[in-house]
């Protein structure tokens, strides 16, 4: 749908069209990329927390940590300050 706002001269529907079609609100469309944004800052955040660990504690073998999906670890864990 992204695609859709940014390339407004690539196609002939309106964003209404769109949203219609898709069967969600422009501001139900805003509040999902503002949740995207959010995950990804998370996400990133994470990540970096965990090579950061990695590199501390290379005797703890945190491959785990890594290759698991951090998707859940996410979910459960509030961002750290």
């Amino acid at each position: 749908m992204e695609w859709f706002r940014q390339n407004p001269d690539r196609h002939v529907y309106t964003m209404n069209a769109i949203y219609a079609e898709f069967g969600i609100s422009k501001q139900g469309h805003w509040q999902a990329l503002e949740r995207e944004d959010a995950w990804t800052a998370k996400e990133l955040c994470y990540v970096g927390l965990m090579k950061e660990v990695r590199q501390m504690h290379l005797e703890w073998d945190c491959a785990k940590c890594m290759s698991s999906s951090s998707r859940r670890v996410l979910v459960e864990t509030p961002l750290l300050p």
